[in-house]
């Protein structure tokens, strides 16, 4: 576990909001916000706080992969490195699939540019899906899927998955425009849709409490 997933569970299991625990620390809920996204690490003052508040030392809090544990007291090393290996594991597993994923999103254009026909764009959405299926399922019943890899996986695939959803929903709608159009119309439609379900699903990943 990172130095923010060991915050957020430290924090869920003591009851606290993100607004209460800036309050008790006097710093804004952004702080704490970013302290669990891994963004920033808190200062050496905060640090003693947290270490005080939770009872548990510094050194566990900061250490990834070693276990939380009170001031003074240590952990076996096969645990540290028995979690150092899970969150390995997890690295190369996320980015084997986010290079799938990409390698999937290529193919499709290729296909697309070459024959003009949606049943190219077929291919990536599906493995696209069943990624997803996958990273829900197998990882869940794997230990669990940390809230921070959730967020991570949906900000990041997000990129390579919503393209040909939305641009094939772009054509369907200007399919039923009365009218002549542009042909630029149904890509800037697209483009347009994509950037905002990408920016959406950035933004509700990045602030969600689950």
């Amino acid at each position: 576990m990172t130095f923010g997933e060991k915050l957020l569970h430290l924090r869920r299991k003591a009851g606290y909001s993100q607004e209460d625990l800036a309050a008790l620390l006097g710093v804004s809920r952004q702080a704490v916000s970013r302290w669990e996204l891994g963004a920033t690490l808190p200062d050496a003052q905060n640090l003693v706080q947290l270490s005080g508040l939770f009872s548990v030392s510094i050194d566990s809090m900061l250490q990834d992969g070693m276990e939380l544990t009170a001031p003074g007291q240590t952990v076996p090393s096969a645990a540290a490195e028995n979690g150092g290996k899970e969150e390995q594991n997890r690295r190369v597993a996320f980015g084997a699939l986010m290079g799938l994923y990409a390698a999937a999103l290529c193919l499709g254009l290729t296909g697309w540019i070459v024959t003009q026909r949606i049943l190219a764009t077929l291919l990536p959405m599906t493995v696209h899906i069943v990624g997803t299926v996958v990273f829900e399922t197998v990882w869940r019943n794997h230990g669990g899927i940390l809230p921070e890899w959730r967020r991570r996986y949906y900000r990041t695939a997000i990129w390579m998955m919503a393209w040909f959803p939305c641009w094939n929903g772009s054509r369907i709608l200007w399919h039923f425009y009365p009218g002549a159009y542009n042909s630029l119309f149904p890509v800037l439609t697209a483009a347009a849709l994509y950037l905002a379900v990408c920016l959406w699903v950035r933004r509700r990943f990045r602030s969600e409490e689950e």
